[in-house]
């Protein structure tokens, strides 16, 4: 697979008055298209930090960033502005979406900014097509106010995905959401990743929220500890039958290799129980999710 994102030895000082304040010492980090992880740490342990500096957001006291063959720290202030509006889409946990706009008006924003603002980009059907994945075509007209949070979550999500970035950094994208919301906006993530091949990184606290994503990274005072831990559509590595289930969750998603490693796997699809993280988890049904070339890339499994 390709590298979308490599980060170097990256290092961040911030200074307090007199005193150096590390936040970042020595971080390597390589993420390959398509992947989703998850960033996991104590307050204060650097990686909301490493997410800015991903997202160019800020810059480093030293250390490489590379983001689609495109060199982040190396770039003007000018550059890097540029590379963020082509490279990357945003999810923050606080939704910031603009109050006066529709959701449709929202990504329409978007799409006008990836453009640079001369107005050339405008593709209602493609505003339609993301806002129809996230099961809010009918909420098309509906401002910020008018919609729960959870659905808010969602129009932000829609806002990243509809410039098609090469990678979506998501900074506690359930931290203000309830827990049936957070399962609903969890899933979504996890569908856009199987569904659209994208790249995300998300900052969570929440194991719940992590164990959705195919690796886990865990921080502490500005360093990564331990290596990637693997998820394979919620499954640890080595293959099992043991699958972290969010509460709230109705589907699961599963690559096909995983299946292909799992002696239990014609068992789960067939809708026998197996071992999950919530108990007398019970698969209804399932259903094959195809590319363009028609070619099996998961399996969307129907749960209670």
């Amino acid at each position: 697979m390709r590298k979308i994102l490599q980060a170097e030895n990256l290092e961040k000082v911030y200074r307090v008055g007199s005193v150096d304040v590390p936040a970042l010492r020595g971080v390597s980090l390589d993420v390959e298209e398509g992947e989703f992880v998850a960033i996991m740490g104590p307050s204060g342990c650097g990686k909301s930090t490493m997410l800015h500096l991903l997202g160019g957001l800020l810059t480093p006291t030293s250390g490489r960033i590379i983001i689609d063959d495109e060199d982040l720290t190396a770039a003007s202030d000018a550059r890097r502005t540029d590379i963020r509006r082509r490279k990357i889409g945003f999810v923050f946990q606080r939704f910031n979406l603009f109050p006066t706009l529709t959701a449709e008006g929202n990504l329409r924003l978007a799409e006008r900014i990836h453009a640079g603002g001369d107005g050339k980009k405008d593709d209602p059907e493609r505003r339609r097509e993301i806002l129809g994945l996230l099961k809010l075509e009918d909420k098309m007209h509906h401002k910020p106010l008018e919609l729960s949070g959870g659905e808010q979550q969602r129009v932000a999500l829609a806002r990243a995905l509809v410039t098609s970035p090469a990678i979506i950094l998501a900074d506690e994208p359930t931290g203000n959401l309830d827990t049936e919301n957070s399962a609903i906006v969890l899933n979504m993530f996890q569908e856009m990743n199987y569904r659209l091949n994208q790249t995300i990184i998300m900052i969570t606290h929440n194991p719940e929220a992590a164990a959705m994503c195919k690796r886990i990274i865990q921080m502490r005072d500005g360093q990564i500890i331990a290596p990637p831990h693997w998820f394979e559509g919620g499954e640890l590595k080595p293959p099992g039958l043991h699958h972290n289930v969010s509460l709230g969750a109705k589907k699961l998603l599963l690559p096909p290799e995983n299946l292909g490693q799992n002696p239990g796997a014609q068992e789960i699809l067939k809708g026998a129980q197996f071992a999950t993280s919530r108990p007398e988890v019970r698969v209804r049904g399932w259903r094959e999710m195809v590319d363009g070339d028609g070619k099996v890339v998961a399996y969307e499994v129907d749960i209670e």
